[in-house]
């Protein structure tokens, strides 16, 4: 169970980073180095997705690790955009 939760964190940080290399996020002002960011991202969903497959079926881990990335890009986005315009 613990190696899910750890998996999960792994993909969000993943998806995250993957983001943050995107020439339109509004985390930052400044983007960080873009090579930074891929390698570090595409690292960290790998790791992730080999620990879901580890622990449960293909279809389960695959669906899983879809869906949490999925989340990510798609809350993190709206969350930093109302986050921009308070602090403004």
């Amino acid at each position: 169970m613990i190696t899910i939760w750890i998996a999960a964190v792994l993909g969000a940080g993943g998806a995250l980073m993957l983001y943050m290399a995107s020439p339109a996020q509004q985390l930052r002002k400044k983007r960080p180095a873009f090579r930074l960011c891929m390698i570090s991202g595409s690292t960290l969903l790998c790791a992730s997705l080999l620990m879901l497959l580890a622990s449960e079926g293909s279809g389960t881990a695959v669906s899983e690790f879809l869906t949490l990335i999925m989340i990510v890009w798609s809350l993190v986005p709206l969350a930093a955009a109302v986050w921009r315009r308070r602090m403004s």
